[in-house]
């Protein structure tokens, strides 16, 4: 559906990590009487929210399913994870490899 109300996000620079990288995209919330919290609409597309009042950053369910698998079977670190998704990133914050 289509929104007639939308709610910018953090002045479009909305951080959401991915399998493929760490990413700063446009972000609009609905913003209708009706609509549900902001941190329900990013779960009802797959993307978990860091914070549940006025999120800023969320992470994709497949993201956390890959690091939920590699953290058991080779002990992958949080931090290390999340250096090796910023890696994915030249330093203009573009894609090296084509996913």
């Amino acid at each position: 559906m289509k929104c007639y109300r939308p709610i910018s996000a953090v002045k479009d620079d909305f951080i959401i990590i991915h399998t493929n990288g760490v990413h700063s995209v446009g972000l609009d919330f609905c913003g209708c009487e009706l609509a549900e919290q902001t941190s329900q609409q990013l779960l009802r597309v797959h993307w978990f929210p860091a914070s549940s009042d006025k999120p800023r950053t969320a992470a994709s369910f497949a993201v956390l399913k890959q690091f939920h698998l590699l953290s058991f079977e080779s002990k992958v670190s949080t931090y290390e994870f999340y250096n090796a998704l910023m890696r994915m990133l030249d330093q203009v914050g573009k894609l090296e490899c084509k996913v």
